[in-house]
Formats: C-alpha cells, sequence, structure tokens
C-alpha cells in the first residue's frame, strides 16, 4: 500500500504545484474547478483507501489546497 499511498501523494503534489505556480493567472472559480476536478477524487481516494491511518495529513493537505484556491493566508 505504501507504493500506491505515495503515487497518489505525488499526483496530488504534480497538481497542486502547477495550480500554485498559475494561482494568479487563474481565476477563483476556475481554480475551484480544477480542485473539485482533479484534486478532489484523490482526496476522496485517499480517504476511502487510508481508513483513519493518515486522515490528519489528509486534511492538512486538503486545507492547504483550499486556502491556495479561495487565496486565503494561513
Amino acid at each position: 500500500w505504501k507504493s500506491q499511498i505515495s503515487s497518489i501523494q505525488t499526483k496530488i503534489r504534480k497538481i497542486t504545484s502547477a495550480l500554485q505556480f498559475h494561482r494568479k493567472d487563474l481565476s477563483r472559480p476556475l481554480k475551484a474547478l480544477i480542485f473539485k476536478g482533479l484534486i478532489r477524487p484523490h482526496l476522496d481516494y485517499c480517504a476511502q483507501i487510508w481508513g483513519g491511518g493518515n486522515i490528519k495529513e489528509l486534511e492538512a493537505t486538503e486545507k492547504r489546497i483550499i486556502r491556495m484556491v479561495t487565496n486565503k493566508p494561513k
């Protein structure tokens, strides 16, 4: 499972990195659409696979991405 989880985390990081790079060029609705279409399904899948094991790490990742999408500071 470790390799599966690592693979999913890598996918999320790549998408998040691209979103972060273009954050000033993209509108908030477009960033939300990218989050809902490309990132959220991976997070939902992770939540089902991990069960309760690394849920705090998953929640922290989700909160960080949502702050980035909504342009909210920490």
